[in-house]
């Protein structure tokens, strides 16, 4: 294995981590700070109405609503340069694993084979050519 080229294979493993790391890190901090302010709807909701809300319909409707998806999206309490820390994360991590996707080095041994066929190549056209001169050499004797 020694032979074989494992940038591409190491450039995987490392976009993997980043957007690992990118999605845990920040959407656990988001989703803990969402959870807060869908509590706080929850307790208005049951002294309102003195029964459980069903969340799945509020959060259903709440999607359609630009200025509730405005609301959990501040409610995210990490500073801004976290969240950009966590967002340039997850981009270049998407770079690194479709970069180490499609890039294809050469292996090793294909290389070495690849520059001994061509040093073969490049002694039989020396090897096939005549020395300047034998011509006449041979037709003095």
């Amino acid at each position: 294995m020694t032979y074989i080229d494992l940038r591409p294979r190491w450039l995987l493993i490392l976009g993997f981590v980043l957007m690992c790391a990118a999605v845990i890190a920040g959407g656990l901090g988001a989703l803990a700070d969402m959870t807060v302010v869908l509590n706080g709807v929850k307790a208005k909701y049951l002294a309102t109405y003195q029964e459980p809300m069903n969340v799945g319909r509020y959060l259903w409707q709440c999607s359609g609503k630009p200025s509730c998806v405005q609301t959990y999206l501040a409610a995210w309490q990490d500073p801004l340069w976290l969240r950009a820390l966590h967002l340039s994360n997850l981009v270049v991590g998407v770079l690194f694993v479709f970069y180490g996707r499609i890039w294809k080095p050469e292996m090793l041994y294909r290389r070495q084979v690849r520059v001994a066929s061509a040093r073969t190549d490049v002694s039989k056209d020396h090897s096939m050519t005549q020395p300047k001169g034998t011509l006449q050499r041979m037709a003095l004797k």
